[in-house]
């Protein structure tokens, strides 16, 4: 006491100061975590939007040119090939149920670079028709990617190895605009698909996360639905999105 009366201080005026700090700290702290929170869940938001348009960029691309060939460079290729890759088969195929759907875009592509490369960029032969690959794959850690593989529909064998392009893609579907009697366009699956040298648009719908569960998500069931595939539940602590875009093939006769 003798110290107190000498500082000044009364035993109350300590225990006030001490609680007012005290209480200070806890405002700080709660401050820090949920600036971390933000900046966690802005930081999350980022990276799934990055990898949405990476992929829409990529599928809109290479669907644009479904059915390019080269001047001089033999047959026309289709748009789709529906043909048997590998342990694939058909190549563009409909996922069951809420699987994944499968495309296959098939065209004889322009040189880069001075050679005709597959999406995995792996070199292919002058004149070379070929089938690239979308597919996803779920690793033993949960995370989907986007995968691709070049087939050369002339050889009737695969180019390289199949590469994965991108974490984070946890469902596809696909659904293909087929030119109707009347000259408009109805979209269905690709085993509702008549004729596919009627095909002229596809329109596509990816679930995309960023690529890791996230910490500060709870776990909880979450629902989605993408297309004409049956609603999409998860139990975990992934973030998702579904993004879509429909994309014209260029070389489709209108």
């Amino acid at each position: 006491m003798k110290i107190l009366k000498q500082a000044g201080f009364t035993l109350i005026e300590l225990v006030i100061s001490i609680g007012l700090g005290l209480a200070m700290i806890a405002v700080a702290l709660q401050y820090l975590i949920g600036s971390s929170a933000t900046y966690s869940a802005t930081e999350t938001a980022s990276r799934i939007q990055e990898n949405a348009r990476f992929a829409l960029t990529l599928f809109s691309d290479e669907i644009r040119m479904a059915g390019y060939a080269q001047p001089g460079s033999g047959s026309q290729p289709g748009f789709f090939f529906r043909g048997t890759c590998g342990a694939f088969n058909p190549c563009t195929a409909n996922g069951e149920g809420t699987l994944p759907d499968r495309i296959a875009i098939w065209s004889n592509p322009p040189p880069d670079d001075g050679s005709e490369r597959d999406c995995t960029a792996s070199a292919l032969a002058a004149n070379a028709q070929i089938a690239n690959v979308y597919y996803l794959t779920t690793a033993s850690n949960g995370v989907t990617s986007l995968m691709c593989r070049g087939f050369n529909v002339t050889t009737n064998q695969w180019n390289a190895a199949a590469q994965p392009l991108l974490d984070g893609i946890d469902n596809m579907q696909v659904l293909y605009g087929v030119r109707a009697a009347n000259g408009t366009s109805r979209y269905v699956n690709a085993d509702s698909v008549g004729d596919w040298s009627q095909v002229l648009s596809v329109r596509l719908m990816l679930l995309v996360s960023s690529g890791s569960e996230n910490g500060g998500s709870p776990l909880q069931l979450r629902t989605y639905e993408l297309l004409d595939a049956p609603p999409l539940e998860y139990t975990d602590t992934f973030i998702r999105r579904p993004f879509s875009t429909t994309v014209v093939i260029n070389n489709a006769v209108l």
